[in-house]
């Protein structure tokens, strides 16, 4: 049952971009196929990971993103080794789940069980009963929201792509920073609604990278720095006195850093800390 509650969680993340919620949704998806009576069921798997995913949509319409300080961000997952091959599948990039948010419900719980679990239209219309022809609208409807290319080139995975980065912040190396950030670079921060940010959403190296350099010598210059990879994407731990207090995830597209991602909301922190 342990492994059917992590492909659960795994389904209902990508679905809602919460771990939290995702491991609440999973147990009480167990919970109520365990007092259901199953004798007509074939295959409890998949009628759980119907019921998980009819629930996510269903709880995603429910409930609206807010914050208080900056924009809202998926919560980060670590996944430097993955524990089994269903995690290592099921775990969208950051930069992906990101994107998930100019969707609906429905047209990303479409997307993910096409593009990232590989399933057909006639069993994702099984999954959300509806038809295979709108399983296919709702797929196309996705890709040009989120201007989604097939085959597209994937975010860096290394972690050494971000040691330049940092050296040329604690060195104020304007030049080197030049080099490493995309012309047209840029940052969101997700504060939830008790930690104020700098600034919420910034594009353009001109302007994030005097940014990046005040942030640091104001607020990071005596924290404890990681490194580790959070959604199949290079990242950034920051501790201060043994307390982890913001996780930057970085897009990185050939050699240069498109995107950066800082999440202080402590809820979203809790796992990492784990």
């Amino acid at each position: 049952m342990e492994e059917t509650r992590q492909k659960l969680i795994h389904y209902a993340y990508t679905v809602l971009g919460s771990l939290e919620d995702a491991k609440d949704m999973a147990q009480e998806t167990i919970r109520k196929f365990l007092a259901m009576e199953r004798g007509h069921i074939k295959d409890p798997s998949n009628y759980m990971i119907k019921m998980v995913i009819n629930e996510a949509i269903n709880f995603k319409n429910r409930h609206k993103r807010s914050v208080g300080y900056g924009t809202w961000l998926p919560e980060p997952v670590e996944t430097p080794n993955q524990r089994s091959s269903i995690e290592k599948e099921q775990i969208i990039n950051y930069s992906l789940l990101v994107l998930f948010e100019k969707l609906n419900a429905r047209e990303r719980a479409v997307f993910v069980l096409k593009e990232a679990f590989g399933f057909d239209h006639r069993y994702i219309s099984e999954l959300l009963e509806i038809s295979p022809d709108n399983s296919r609208q709702l797929l196309a409807r996705a890709k040009k929201k989120i201007r989604f290319l097939p085959g597209g080139q994937k975010p860096s995975t290394k972690i050494r792509s971000l040691e330049p980065y940092m050296a040329a912040i604690k060195d104020r190396d304007i030049a080197a920073l030049e080099e490493l950030l995309a012309h047209d670079v840029e940052l969101q921060a997700d504060g939830g609604d008790s930690v104020q940010v700098v600034t919420a959403r910034q594009q353009g190296r001109d302007k994030i990278i005097p940014l990046v350099l005040h942030v640091y010598q104001a607020f990071q210059q005596g924290q404890q720095i990681s490194y580790t990879i959070v959604n199949h994407q290079p990242a950034l731990l920051y501790h201060d006195k043994g307390r982890l207090v913001n996780c930057q995830v970085f897009t990185v597209r050939e050699e240069k850093i498109v995107q950066i991602f800082s999440i202080l909301n402590p809820s979203k922190l809790q796992h990492l800390s784990r």
